[in-house]
C-alpha cells in the first residue's frame, strides 16, 4: 500500500515538473477570471447603491414630491390623503387635481422602483426597503390603495405586499414598521447599534 502511494506522489510530481508552465497559465488564468467577477461585483453593489441614494436625494429634493411628503405625514397646513382623494372633499377640485399630479409624481416614481425589483431584479427586496416608509405611509391610506389600483400602480402594491406592509399583514409582529423590522434585522445579525 505505501509503495502504490509512493508511486502515485512520484507520477504526480514527475507530471507537475515536467508541466509546470502550463498549470501555472491555468492557475494565473482562473485566478484572473475569478478576481473580475469579484471586482464586477462589488462595482454593481457600488452603482446600485449609489442609485438608490440619487433617488432618496430626488425625493427628498423635488417641491412637488415634498409637499406630497408632508400630506402622507399629515402635516401639511391645509391638505390630507383625505381631502385630495375622498369623494366628500371641501377641497376645491383644482387644487385636488394639481395635487393628484403631483402625488402621480411620487406614485409613479416608487413604481419605477418596484417594476426594477419585481420584474427586472436589478434592485432586492433589501434595497427596495430603504423607500420602505414612503410605501408604508402611502399604502396606509386606502385613498392611495384604491388610487393605486385603479391608476396603474399596482406594481407598488405588489412591492408592498412583498415588503409585508399592506394594512393587516404581518412582518416581525403585528404590523411592525419597516423601522422596527430593520433594526430587528441588524440586531439579530449583530450589527445593531449600541443604546
Amino acid at each position: 500500500m505505501a509503495e502504490w502511494i509512493g508511486k502515485i506522489l512520484r507520477d504526480l510530481f514527475g507530471y507537475l515538473g515536467q508541466n509546470w508552465e502550463p498549470l501555472v497559465a491555468y492557475a494565473t488564468l482562473v485566478a484572473a477570471i475569478v478576481g473580475y467577477f469579484l471586482s464586477r461585483r462589488r462595482e454593481l453593489a457600488w452603482k446600485r447603491t449609489e442609485f438608490l441614494f440619487l433617488q432618496s436625494q430626488y425625493i427628498d429634493k423635488d417641491t412637488d414630491m415634498s409637499e406630497v411628503i408632508q400630506i402622507l405625514e399629515d402635516r401639511h397646513p391645509t391638505l390630507t390623503v383625505e381631502g385630495v382623494f375622498g369623494e366628500a372633499s371641501d377641497v376645491e377640485l383644482p387644487v385636488r387635481n394639481a395635487s393628484k399630479h403631483k402625488f402621480d409624481k411620487l406614485l409613479g416614481h416608487i413604481d419605477l422602483i418596484a417594476y426594477a425589483v419585481l420584474y427586472v431584479r436589478t434592485l432586492s427586496l433589501t434595497e427596495a426597503e430603504s423607500f420602505g416608509w414612503y410605501i408604508e405611509r402611502i399604502v396606509r391610506s386606502s385613498f392611495l390603495r384604491n388610487y393605486c389600483a385603479d391608476n396603474g400602480h399596482q406594481d407598488l402594491l405588489t412591492l408592498a405586499g412583498k415588503l409585508k406592509l399592506l394594512p393587516g399583514e404581518e412582518a416581525d409582529g403585528p404590523r411592525a414598521s419597516v423601522a422596527d423590522r430593520t433594526a430587528s434585522d441588524h440586531a439579530d445579525s449583530g450589527r445593531g447599534r449600541a443604546a
